[in-house]
């Protein structure tokens, strides 16, 4: 690859370590470091820039948040453009694209219009909606749901180091005390600016076709959204959108965005105009994307590397920090700026005289939650979208723009405080969303349709019924589906049979019992109790668990004492060569796992009994009126097979019988 001539030998073979598929995260994450190098680091001054040519009288007021508020809305129209786009210019060839948008907009900053400005800021929401649904769609092609939090991180750490090199070089270039910005000064920053994207865009174009695994081969043969026309893809995303896990992520998006518009202008601006600060605001405004950058880039290696490697921190823990740190934020910057610093320059203090350290700190922070925040994101939508990276990627930037354009409209004349307010609601509704789309996961298998095609009996769930079924049976059939990528859930495992004496199997459960780490007992191993735990510890036992495969394989199997819903009214199935009636001679001693479990200190059988009773009488009522429901139906079906006689005899000439 290009970029490894760059490293010394020492780096180059820790690269060589790598699979191709993270080296060409890596690299996505160095095109898009130069790209967004140069965006994110206009963005910080462009308000700032605009107001120094205004009070020159060249150019209105606010024209920089009308600027990114264009941005934004045009971004958010053209994302139901972007998976299309992407589908015909294909991955790098829809990145370049949106690549030479940032190009041609950075471009115009050299002489600076104000109707350029509007019309390259609209031109440039085009680019962001296919540039990042590409991105999307590449990191997806290059992930499996194993390496999908490791990969986001490693692309967004890298990606977002831009946000302090960029502050390391307005910092540099920033060294006059004047209030105003020189026209040499912005020759040189936007100078230097469409270069480096220029560079980015050379790298993307160097980027490789990624690899795709058999399973992924397979999926796209099958792949129904390969070829869409636009109003087809427009539905499969309206479609996409409706499911509930999308419904509550939708409300993450939303906080993404308007997240996005504060940390990435609103908040730098507050820093330029509260003179309290003291010194050369411009250079606070460097020394914050400096800090921001840090934020950015530690958020993401932190819960997007280590957090998977290392500690394997569930995605809600990591949304709950990400939460904690950003209302510290929001605490912090309510106390140390005035309520009108997002508005225009003023003298005037907040609630303590305004620190440069504390504003740097709220800074930091800002950037670690927003690092957060993304990283889990695309994690999710990796791991539970894969199939339609396009479509779900094109949901979660339509979603964040539209919220970033109305903040930066409403960043003209909101203060600060009621910006503020805000995100500190939505960053607690957010959590509160991510965190049920996260648990009620099982209950929403049946209808995520976005799983991959394998060798297994389906692509949908499969609710076994584990009445009568011999343990081990069950047991070993149920694992090698798990193996081959089945997703499986099995209900009334206290009904599962044990063949062999109970005595027997109750003593050889008490020598079980009996096993522990004497250094350490928390250690393990730990003695469930329930017969649904038991089971999946047996299935578990048949499944190498300590390996990627094999973890990944346990994460398909859900167990349940009794039916509970919504399993109660969907179809069960059962494995007749595990039935204890085919498989056990009929006087051969069995007993059940509920048994087993109760003797051993399972407190619940008699509340699950209690359930089934109810349910079996629900289940009762409902099988009389269906029956009832298919006797009209038979019904109905014969008074029109006579009224349709004569027609069916005309058709019966033609060969349609």
């Amino acid at each position: 690859m290009i970029f490894t001539h760059l490293f010394p030998w020492t780096c180059r073979r820790r690269l060589l370590l790598m699979n191709n598929q993270t080296l060409n995260v890596v690299q996505l994450g160095i095109a898009f470091f130069l790209v967004f190098f140069a965006f994110n680091s206009a963005s910080f001054i462009e308000e700032y820039v605009i107001h120094s040519f205004a009070e020159k009288g060249e150019i209105s007021k606010h024209a920089g948040y009308n600027s990114l508020a264009i941005i934004y809305a045009s971004f958010t129209v053209f994302n139901f453009l972007a998976a299309t786009v992407v589908h015909k210019l294909g991955v790098k060839g829809a990145m370049f694209f949106g690549g030479v948008t940032y190009a041609i907009f950075q471009a115009g900053f050299l002489y600076i219009n104000e109707s350029f400005l509007y019309i390259s800021s609209a031109l440039l929401g085009l680019g962001a909606a296919v540039i990042w649904t590409a991105q999307g769609k590449y990191l997806s092609q290059n992930s499996t749901e194993e390496t999908a939090e490791r990969h986001s991180g490693i692309f967004w750490a890298i990606s977002q180091a831009c946000l302090s090199c960029g502050g390391v070089f307005m910092y540099v270039a920033f060294h006059s005390d004047a209030d105003t910005i020189s026209d040499d000064t912005m020759l040189v920053l936007y100078g230097v600016f469409t270069c480096v994207t220029v560079v980015g865009l050379i790298l993307i174009l160097l980027l490789r076709n990624s690899k795709p695994s058999s399973s992924a081969l397979i999926s796209d043969v099958n792949d129904p959204y390969e070829n869409l026309t636009l109003s087809q893809m427009f539905g499969s995303m309206c479609d996409l959108a409706k499911q509930k896990r999308m419904l509550l992520l939708i409300v993450v998006f939303i906080y993404t965005g308007i997240s996005l518009s504060f940390w990435g202008s609103i908040y730098p601006t507050c820093i330029g105009f509260t003179l309290l600060l003291g010194g050369n605001t411009k250079r606070l405004i460097a020394l914050n994307a400096i800090a921001e950058g840090l934020g950015q880039a530690s958020g993401g290696f932190i819960f997007g590397i280590l957090g998977s490697k290392k500690f394997n921190i569930k995605r809600t823990r990591v949304v709950f920090i990400a939460t904690v740190i950003n209302i510290i934020s929001f605490t912090g910057i309510y106390i140390n700026f005035p309520n009108d610093a997002s508005l225009a320059k003023t003298h005037l203090p907040g609630h303590i005289s305004p620190n440069v350290y504390v504003a740097l700190a709220c800074g930091f922070l800002l950037g670690f939650g927003d690092a957060t925040w993304n990283t889990q994101v695309f994690a999710t939508l990796i791991s539970h979208y894969n199939k339609h990276s396009a479509q779900a990627f094109s949901i979660f930037k339509f979603f964040q723009s539209f919220m970033a354009a109305i903040a930066f409209f409403c960043g003209t004349t909101i203060p600060l405080d009621y910006h503020l307010i805000l995100l500190a609601v939505m960053s607690v509704t957010a959590c509160v969303a991510f965190a049920i789309s996260e648990r009620s996961s099982e209950t929403l298998e049946g209808e995520d349709n976005d799983t991959h095609v394998t060798m297994g009996f389906s692509t949908k769930p499969l609710i076994i019924d584990a009445k009568d079924h011999i343990l081990g049976r069950l047991a070993s059939t149920v694992a090698k589906q798990l193996l081959l990528g089945q997703k499986i859930i099995v209900v009334r495992c206290e009904e599962i049979n044990i063949a062999g004496n109970f005595h027997r199997c109750k003593l050889k459960y008490f020598s079980f019992l009996r096993k522990h780490c004497n250094v350490k007992p928390s250690r393990g191993p730990f003695h469930k109790r329930a017969p649904c735990k038991i089971f999946y510890r047996t299935v578990r036992g048949m499944i190498p668990h300590k390996t990627p495969r094999g973890m990944a394989a346990l994460k398909n199997l859900k167990t349940y004492d009794g039916v509970p819903q919504p399993y109660d009214t969907k179809q069960r199935l059962v494995l007749p060569s595990a039935v204890r009636h085919i498989a056990l001679k009929p006087r051969r001693k069995f007993s059940t796992v509920g048994r087993l479990s109760h003797e051993v200190g399972w407190q619940y059988q008699g509340v699950i009994a209690k359930l089934e009773e109810k349910r079996k009488v629900r289940s009762a009522a409902f099988y009389e009126q269906k029956k009832a429901e298919l006797k009209l139906k038979e019904k109905a079906t014969a008074n029109v097979a006579k009224k349709l006689s004569k027609y069916d005899e005309i058709l019966k000439q033609y060969g349609h019988a």
